[in-house]
């Protein structure tokens, strides 16, 4: 029987037979004689491009689903009245990402199925892979510790019968959530000196109308425009608020057991999704929802906007979505541009739907039928070169 390896983290070498075959699950070749290239077990599925697109489409679906079941859930749990727009800007890339990530590798499994394996089982702390918000999340689910994670409770409650699971011991330094932790905690002279100069601008200007903020244009383009909208010195950047958290005790929560399931009837994916959602969501929807909320409130932007305009400011920062979405669910309007080449070129582009789905006003450099879009050009300063690329 091949041993199924789902990572590279590092187990005890003396308990595995020499000859043993081993066989990597979709895994990137990191080793420098490329040993596992032959032993890497791929989705062949998504080899055909119609039905990696029937994929897609189950995925958004399972989205759409989920997303529905999360506005009743946590409404009902903050003892909120919040709209689904709302949350969609709040949790919608993390939600659709974490479906995408657990969707594909329940399949590759599932694609195993008539297989024997030998599942060489880490034991992993839950809450090691509980994430606070997005930043900690994108980051995270792209380590050898999470991806075990999933891959161990997919086989675990959904194929279990399939495998011959055997445990390896027990992980007990996750350096790479140590690594990812340091980084977000990192602050420099240059964050504290701009967090400054926010405050001491917004503190006269924090009743501005407009905010304008990570437009993919440059500090001093911002600071034009900010001067033509608004008629004042203005200048505002995206904050990265983990030291904050870390000062404020924000991951000391605790993740309760007692929790009622998301609603399903379906005894595959979506009822593996169904158990998994509450367990992983990220604390700051759930247990620190309050906490940031405040936070949210005390950043130096204005208080009240009527519209913000942005391209970078979504999806990327845990507190500035809680003040984006709590503005726009107070009647601000959002605008947002393109920033990708990527929009409206795929057939199922999330960010895409995402992005027209959740802004009141859309500007993109294509020709797009949407009644919420414009036409425009990039945004971005292009930089001058005489250097001629191949």
């Amino acid at each position: 029987m091949k041993s199924l390896i789902t990572d590279f983290l590092n187990f005890d070498q003396k308990n595995q037979k020499k000859s043993v075959q081993k066989t990597y699950l979709e895994l990137p070749v990191f080793d420098e004689n490329y040993e596992i290239l032959n032993k890497n077990i791929s989705y062949k599925k998504w080899k055909n491009s119609k039905e990696k697109l029937d994929d897609i489409k189950k995925i958004f679906n399972l989205y759409d689903y989920f997303l529905s079941q999360l506005v009743v859930f946590l409404n009902k749990y903050h003892n909120k009245k919040h709209s689904k727009k709302y949350w969609s800007i709040i949790l919608g890339q993390w939600l659709f990402k974490f479906i995408s990530a657990v969707s594909f590798r329940w399949n590759l499994i599932k694609s195993l199925k008539r297989k024997k394996f030998i599942f060489l089982k880490h034991e992993i702390s839950t809450r090691e892979i509980i994430p606070l918000g997005i930043e900690d999340f994108t980051k995270m689910s792209n380590s050898n510790y999470w991806n075990h994670y999933i891959y161990t409770r997919i086989i675990e409650n959904s194929f279990s019968n399939n495998f011959k699971i055997k445990k390896i011991g027990k992980i007990t330094h996750n350096s790479e959530n140590k690594t990812i932790y340091q980084n977000l905690n990192h602050t420099n002279i240059r964050g504290y000196i701009s967090l400054l100069i926010q405050k001491i601008l917004n503190y006269f200007c924090n009743k501005n109308s407009t905010l304008i903020f990570s437009t993919y244009m440059s500090n001093l383009e911002e600071l034009k425009l900010n001067f033509l909208v608004n008629k004042s010195l203005l200048y505002y950047k995206i904050l990265y608020p983990y030291h904050l958290f870390k000062q404020k005790k924000l991951f000391k929560f605790k993740r309760l057991d007692n929790y009622n399931n998301l609603k399903s009837h379906n005894k595959s994916l979506k009822s593996f999704l169904n158990k998994e959602l509450i367990n992983s969501i990220p604390s700051a929807y759930l247990e620190n929802y309050n906490a940031i909320g405040i936070m949210s409130n005390q950043i130096p932007f204005p208080k009240s906007p009527k519209k913000i305009f942005t391209t970078l400011g979504i999806y990327r920062n845990t507190v500035m979505d809680r003040y984006i979405a709590r503005n726009v669910e107070n009647g601000c309007s959002l605008i947002l541009a393109q920033h990708g080449g990527a929009y409206f070129q795929h057939k199922l582009h999330f960010s895409s739907i995402y992005e027209l789905y959740i802004a009141d006003k859309y500007l993109s450099w294509g020709k797009v039928k949407n009644k919420k879009t414009s036409q425009i050009g990039i945004i971005k300063t292009l930089k001058k070169t005489s250097k001629k690329k191949k």
